[in-house]
C-alpha cells in the first residue's frame, strides 16, 4: 500500500508538472498575441509621412517674410533729398517778392519732384535741382553743358560756385553750381503778348539764386 501512495504521489506530481508546463507554454502564446496588435509600431512610421508632408507649406511661409521685409529697404532706397520736395526751395512770398507779381499757382508738373513751377499772372519761374547723367559730377555737368553752348554761354562771377547764363533767343536761363549739386532757373512767358526784357529776366533769376544758396545749409 506504501509502494501504491508513493506511485500515486509521483503520478500526480508529473501531472502538475505536466500541467504547469503547459501552462507557461500557453502563457507566452496569449502574451504575443496582445503585442502584435500593438499599433504604436505602425503609427511613428505614419506619423513622420504626415510631418514631412506639412513641413512644406510652414518652411515656405519664413520664406516670404524676409523677401516682403527687404522690398521697402530697396524702396527706402529714397536718395535724391535736394530733388525731393522741390517746391519748398522757394516759397510763393520769395518768389512773389523777386517777380513783383504774384504768384497764384505752385506746380510739380513732372510729379518726381525735380521740377517746381510758380506762375503768376504774366510769368513762369521754372525752378529745377538738374539731374545729372550717372556717375557725373556738379563740375563735369556744368563742363559738359558750357562746351554744347559754346558762345552762347554767359558766367556769372561770385554766384555759386560757379554760374553762368545759356543764352537763347526768348530767353536765357541761369544755371548755378553749389557743391555737386546744380540748380536751374527760367522765365517763361505765359502767353507771346507777355513782355520781359532779357536782362530783366537775368536779373530776377540772379536775385532768385541769391536767396536760394542763402537757404542752404
Amino acid at each position: 500500500m506504501k509502494k501504491l501512495g508513493t506511485i500515486r504521489t509521483v503520478a500526480i506530481l508529473l501531472g502538475a508538472s505536466l500541467f504547469a508546463g503547459c501552462g507557461q507554454a500557453a502563457l507566452p502564446t496569449a502574451n504575443p498575441g496582445a503585442p502584435a496588435v500593438s499599433t504604436p509600431v505602425s503609427a511613428p512610421t505614419v506619423a513622420p509621412l504626415a510631418t514631412a508632408n506639412q513641413s512644406t507649406p510652414t518652411d515656405s511661409a519664413p520664406t516670404v517674410t524676409p523677401l516682403a521685409t527687404s522690398t521697402p529697404k530697396s524702396s527706402s532706397t529714397s536718395s535724391i533729398p535736394l530733388t525731393a520736395g522741390n517746391c519748398t526751395l522757394l516759397t510763393k512770398d520769395d518768389v512773389s517778392k523777386v517777380l513783383a507779381q504774384a504768384v497764384e499757382e505752385v506746380r510739380d508738373p513732372v510729379h518726381d519732384g525735380t521740377l517746381c513751377e510758380y506762375q503768376t499772372k504774366n510769368l513762369i519761374l521754372d525752378l529745377a535741382v538738374v539731374p545729372k547723367a550717372p556717375g557725373e559730377t556738379g563740375v563735369q555737368y556744368m563742363q559738359r553743358v558750357r562746351a554744347s553752348l559754346g558762345q552762347s554761354a554767359l558766367d556769372v562771377p561770385g554766384l555759386g560756385d560757379e554760374a553762368f547764363y545759356a543764352l537763347l533767343t526768348s530767353h536765357a536761363t541761369l544755371r548755378v553750381r553749389k557743391g555737386d549739386s546744380v540748380y536751374s532757373f527760367g522765365l517763361q512767358y505765359v502767353s507771346p503778348a507777355d513782355t520781359l526784357s532779357l536782362e530783366d529776366a537775368q536779373t530776377k533769376e540772379k536775385s532768385l539764386a541769391e536767396l536760394l544758396l542763402s537757404r542752404l545749409p
